[in-house]
């Protein structure tokens, strides 16, 4: 019995496959049975789907299609036009072959690169190289060549005198010697040449490119002839080809080739584009329009299409809206220049974020002249560039940034003065002056940076900038001058490093700057020097100024001769000073505004007659200091 189940159970099985394999054969689209891999046949383009086949893993012979659907990245793209080059950077256009429709445009492209196609200039022969000639596809003038390898089959072979030549009909037999080597022979059979037959003398009717003739046709090699028949048309053979409309950059050209057999016989065929045949316009097109603060280009265009391009011109960024811009005379030139303002000539109305431009031009007619100087005809505190006045802040402008190429060389006096919303400002390299009083007031500013183009920063530059914290300059900076109170009432910074090639700093440059604890001198400035926050001269035998948040006690190298007036000024935090008995001067009001619990420890006099016998009274104007001398033993 259980065998006979077992029996039952695998004729079931059999009968299951065999119906599956039935259901895949004969059923036209079984998606449940069949399992096809798929393979593209024909891809997709820009414009056009694709098709992909299938083929059933189960029986190869089942097959099935499917469309691939558009690939709107899949051109066939043409060559860049435009002001790129092989070898220089620059804009292009280019157009898809499948559809004109489809242009791609780039302003900033790299060299395309030479891409070079050979044609055979100088065949190969069994013992000399030949020459390829390459044309670039990008420039037809730019052409190369390289060399077309030995062709050890391409013989020239001449009959030996020995050879036995061969006729029209009958095979020659015998030695052939090579004509560009003697050592290259070969021997044996010479195939017959076969007859070369043309109309005799005495046919009746000529054949022509497009009749038959009659009569006799005689053989150019031997005296045999045709009897009487048709002879076959010449057929045409077009040669002298000559060009009767030129190809464009755009569109193919026209070239007529005359028949040999008869000159009234022409025919046509296109002449390829010319990508170099442009007819240029004789006045530059906008091809991207500047802004306020990019730049744009402009270039002379093609008749046949505007996005082929030549000699691209930059359109200066514009600047900010509203601005004012004057004439000015540079480098022993007239009118060669330009300032910038709100206020001169005419009332400007630029306001919030200003821009300042690299160059400006008055109109498209006129040629673009440098940016030089911001300022106006009177740089003072009545009237400025964009500064309020003596009696009112400029609450209008927040940022002022300039174009990456500026040529901007000063900022004349009071040029930002009391714009007390001025958050942000990057003085561009190349600016060498910043006139006296040109941030005063600047409540808003918090932090500047000073290129090493700058040599001199005016009288008051900075003056009542109480957010400004930070002061930077540039590594490589080439400050020679910082003058009167440049920095004062800065309440808010705390520290500054001067620059390796200062040479003067005036002694009020940091008055009033009350958390100022360190000024720091770069140690390869030949000049001056500091120790423990203060600023010496280089030998340091002059004290010229001590920051006004510095804490502590200080003790004064006994090096140091001499203090500069106003060296302590409003040191409140300090604790306590030790005059060194080296110091024979100290100026006015060295130590105003010192308190009651700070202490002056003065080593070289005895008594307070003897140091104003020394000092006069100056150094103690407004000081009221604990002050004790020196008695050879103790301090009293």
């Amino acid at each position: 019995m259980r065998q006979k189940l077992l029996g039952i159970m695998a004729i079931f099985v059999a009968v299951m496959l065999a119906l599956a394999f039935i259901a895949c054969k004969d059923d036209p689209e079984p998606a449940h049975v069949h399992d096809y891999e798929w393979s593209v046949t024909t891809p997709a383009t820009c414009i056009a789907t694709g098709e992909e086949t299938g083929v059933c893993k189960l029986d190869s012979s089942h097959t099935a299609t499917r469309e691939i659907a558009i690939d709107a990245d899949a051109h066939d793209w043409g060559e860049w036009e435009g002001t790129v080059t092989c070898e220089t950077a620059g804009t292009g256009t280019r157009v898809c072959s499948r559809s004109e429709s489809h242009i791609e445009t780039n302003n900033n492209l790299q060299p395309l690169g030479h891409n070079y196609k050979y044609e055979t200039t100088t065949d190969p022969t069994c013992t000399t190289a030949g020459v390829a000639t390459g044309t670039c596809t990008h420039d037809e003038s730019h052409t190369t060549a390289r060399v077309v390898a030995i062709d050890p089959t391409a013989h020239n072979w001449q009959l030996s005198p020995t050879a036995t030549a061969p006729t029209c009909t009958v095979d020659g037999n015998g030695d052939q010697i090579c004509s560009y080597n003697e050592a290259h022979t070969q021997s044996g059979i010479i195939p017959k040449l076969g007859h070369d037959w043309v109309a005799g003398p005495d046919a009746h009717t000529l054949p022509t490119c497009t009749t038959v003739g009659y009569g006799t046709e005689v053989c150019t090699r031997c005296p045999e002839t045709k009897p009487e028949g048709e002879i076959p048309a010449l057929g045409h053979n077009y040669q002298n080809w000559t060009t009767t409309t030129a190809p464009t950059c755009t569109t193919a050209g026209v070239e007529t080739g005359t028949c040999t057999h008869d000159n009234a016989h022409t025919t046509t065929r296109l002449k390829a584009i010319d990508p170099n045949a442009h007819d240029w316009n004789t006045t530059y097109t906008t091809i991207t329009a500047a802004t306020e603060t990019t730049d744009g280009i402009e270039a002379i265009t093609c008749e046949h299409n505007a996005t082929h391009t030549k000699d691209p011109h930059t359109l200066w960024a514009t600047g900010t809206e509203g601005l004012d811009f004057t004439l000015i005379s540079i480098n022993g030139g007239s009118n060669n220049a330009y300032r910038v303002s709100n206020k001169d000539d005419s009332n400007g109305t630029a306001i919030g974020a200003i821009h300042i431009p690299a160059y400006y031009r008055p109109d498209a007619s006129s040629g673009y002249l440098s940016v030089t100087a911001i300022g106006n005809a009177t740089d003072d505190g009545g009237s400025s560039a964009f500064g309020g006045t003596y009696s009112s802040y400029n609450t209008t402008v927040t940022s002022v940034t300039f174009a990456a190429g500026s040529q901007l060389t000063s900022i004349n006096g009071y040029a930002f003065y009391r714009c007390q919303n001025l958050t942000n400002i990057t003085i561009p390299e190349g600016v060498t002056s910043i006139g006296n009083n040109v941030f005063g007031g600047c409540t808003s500013l918090t932090n500047i940076t000073i290129p090493a183009s700058v040599t001199t920063i005016g009288s008051m530059a900075f003056d009542g900038c109480g957010s400004l914290s930070s002061v930077t300059f540039a590594a490589d900076s080439r400050l020679e001058t910082i003058n009167g109170a440049a920095f004062q009432s800065c309440t808010s910074l705390t520290s500054i490093t001067i620059p390796a090639s200062v040479t003067s700093i005036s002694g009020s440059v940091f008055f009033g700057v009350s958390s100022l604890t360190a000024i720091t001198v770069d140690q390869n400035n030949s000049n001056y020097a500091s120790e423990g926050g203060i600023l010496y001269n280089k030998a340091k035998t002059t004290l010229i100024r001590a920051p006004n948040g510095i804490r502590g006690n200080v003790t004064i190298p006994a090096t140091v001769t001499s203090i500069e007036s106003q060296g302590f000024h409003r040191c409140r935090n300090l604790s306590s000073v030790t005059i060194p008995a080296s110091v024979i001067s100290i100026g006015s009001s060295s130590f105003y505004e010192w308190y009651s619990a700070q202490t002056i420890y003065i080593e070289g006099y005895a008594s307070l007659t003897e140091a104003n016998n020394a000092w006069g009274t100056g150094w103690r104007n407004s000081c009221d200091a604990t002050i004790k001398y020196w008695n050879g033993s103790s301090y009293q």
